[in-house]
């Protein structure tokens, strides 16, 4: 969520008195698209990573219909999920992974034209809310000022900043609260679960505690916000007061943090503070902001970033404790950055944050196949608590998130394992040499045979197993084998094209064709000995199998396939240590901790 491309871009046009005035980008819904047999053709593209060539087939869906003002938006990313894969200056397609996969194409319309829409066929109650929005900012300026001369001054600073960042929600610092007005109220109201009060004037407000910042902010992130946050206007003419004064006062609070036993912090001048900015920008080699510390909680906030400089913020910041992640928004540059006013800060946590900076912005990884990995992150589980996923997007599109083991986990958050060692680790496929299509079409095998057909398939027939699974089926000459689903590495190999058809279909059917191969990797657990393993033949005509452990006695019996009957008796390419492995190892390793069994001895007469 920290890298999208920018969705909006000004563009410029007259106004009735001939003087330049930026124009806003709107999107308005073409088509939606569901992923399968309708779009087989867009998926193809889509995974292969045609994504300009999607993009140019997906506007023939466009039939030019005139707007709808119940399907114009300011984001094409709309709903949770959303991922814009590629737009140029007239066209946006988006896809979301959920429900089975979808694709939305969104026509790029210029404000004038909504506003336009407007005033030809008046504002419908099913326009959308950034249509109303567009409305609203249309009323007389003369209003406006009416309105602003009866309410309260932070009203009038929050009027005035809204006017000039209208897609930030802002909150406000008012003594020991953060405070949200107006429709950003509402919206903070709905993602943080924070009842609505009104005040006198009718204005809509929620709060909350300063130390709430951590809890709160994250999740208006997570709920795609920009969020600014906003020196209340007394604050500011405060730091204004004669200098001696305002001593006094910071003694007085400094001994209270003594007291409550806080961390030493000393006072930042706006030349210390522009030293910290200028130290950022001179690790990051760019002029663009990537790290703004919260100096007031000293908590460090990651800042918006451009896909290039993306890879290391989540590993770098996300689990320190001194930090709070804020992450990035769709939009430009200037507006992906936060506003966050400098107070204090410790001198030791300032080092930190300059020297991660640096190894944030170390050179970019860069798979075999010449693949930039434009962002890495790990990230909790939203629905499951303690649940972490690693994600990362390669050249700009995201991969399949990948459930991450709790040891690594904890190696990565004491930066144990870097994101290189994590990217290999989840995403070997993503690092290997591509093969050809010749070695990879081949269906040759390890003992020199080939099969004559290998196909890999999505079951979609509900009435069947291993529905919504990928199924591979596999002949040779008059043979056939059953269609087995493949694991998640084996999907990876075989959309990657780092292992050949004949190669994966053996680690997938290579027991049914009795390969030495396909039993290699079965083994008795080290560190307990096996004397003796026992293949029987039974007088119901079942063969089974069991292994001896000495004193601590034998194994129960478990019937052994007619498949790996045969290759253990015929074809001789599995071992019975190997068999005993596969079907016993659970039995060998129970039996291993009981108690040695006792010996009666025989009374002689």
């Amino acid at each position: 969520m920290e890298q999208e491309k920018a969705v909006r871009r000004d563009s410029e046009s007259l106004s009735d008195k001939k003087t330049a005035k930026k124009s806003e980008v709107f999107y308005f819904s073409v088509v939606h698209l569901q992923a399968g047999e309708d779009a087989k053709d867009i998926s193809a593209m889509h995974k292969r990573g045609h994504l300009n060539k999607l993009l140019t087939t997906v506007t023939s869906y466009d039939q030019g219909n005139a707007i709808t003002l119940d399907n114009i938006f300011k984001s094409p990313l709309q709903k949770k999920g959303d991922e814009l894969l590629r737009e140029n200056k007239k066209y946006a397609v988006v896809y979301n992974n959920t429900e089975g996969g979808s694709y939305e194409v969104f026509r790029k319309v210029q404000e004038q034209e909504v506003k336009k829409n407007i005033e030809r066929h008046g504002l419908p109650e099913n326009a959308t809310n950034d249509v109303k929005l567009l409305y609203q900012s249309n009323e007389h300026h003369a209003q406006k000022l009416s309105d602003n001369a009866s309410v309260s001054p932070i009203i009038k600073q929050y009027n005035s900043l809204k006017e000039q960042h209208p897609d930030a929600l802002l909150l406000f610092r008012v003594g020991d609260f953060y405070e949200s007005y107006k429709e950003d109220a509402v919206k903070a109201s709905k993602y943080l679960g924070i009842d609505l009060t009104m005040q006198k004037n009718g204005t809509q407000v929620i709060g909350f505690p300063n130390n709430a910042l951590d809890k709160y902010l994250p999740m208006l992130i997570k709920a795609g916000e920009r969020v600014a946050i906003v020196d209340h206007l007394e604050m500011v003419q405060r730091k204004q007061e004669n200098p001696s004064k305002r001593h006094e006062e910071d003694i007085k609070l400094d001994r209270q943090q003594s007291s409550q036993k806080v961390s030493d912090t000393i006072s930042v001048t706006s030349a210390q503070q522009q030293k910290f900015i200028d130290d950022i920008k001179a690790a990051m080699g760019t002029t663009r902001m990537v790290v703004l510390p919260d100096f007031g909680t000293q908590k460090g906030v990651v800042a918006g970033t451009g896909e290039d400089k993306g890879i290391s913020l989540s590993r770098v910041y996300a689990w320190n404790d001194n930090i709070s992640f804020a992450g990035s928004v769709p939009g430009d540059d200037a507006q992906k950055r936060r506003y966050y006013h400098p107070e204090n800060i410790r001198p030791e946590f300032y080092d930190y944050l300059v020297n991660e900076v640096k190894k944030a912005t170390a050179p970019q990884l860069i798979t075999e196949n010449g693949q930039k990995v434009t962002s890495a992150n790990l990230y909790e589980s939203p629905k499951q608590e303690g649940k972490y996923f690693f994600y990362a997007r390669l050249d700009g599109v995201g991969l399949h998130p990948k459930a991450v083991k709790s040891q690594d986990v904890e190696a990565f958050m004491k930066q144990e394992l870097s994101v290189k060692d994590m990217f290999e680790k989840y995403y070997p496929t993503k690092m290997a040499k591509q093969l050809s299509k010749e070695d990879f079409d081949s269906l040759r095998l390890s003992d020199g045979n080939e099969l004559t057909k290998v196909r890999v398939y999505k079951q979609l027939d509900k009435n069947k197993s291993h529905f919504g699974k990928y199924l591979l089926y596999a002949e040779m000459g008059n043979k056939r084998f059953h269609a087995t689903p493949l694991s998640h590495d084996q999907l990876d190999a075989y959309f990657d094209r780092t292992q050949s058809k004949g190669q994966i279909a053996e680690k997938v059917v290579g027991e049914q064709l009795h390969l030495k191969s396909a039993y290699e990797k079965y083994k008795l657990p080290e560190n307990i000995p096996v004397q003796e393993v026992r293949v029987r033949k039974v007088p119901e005509g079942d063969w089974l199998i069991s292994a001896s452990l000495g004193d601590k006695g034998q194994t129960p019996e478990r019937k052994v396939s007619s498949n790996d009957l045969y290759s253990l008796f015929k074809s001789k390419t599995a071992t019975r240590e190997q068999l005993a492995a596969k079907y016993l190892t659970e039995d060998i390793k129970d039996l291993s901790r009981s108690k040695p069994l006792e010996r009666s001895q025989g009374l002689k007469i």
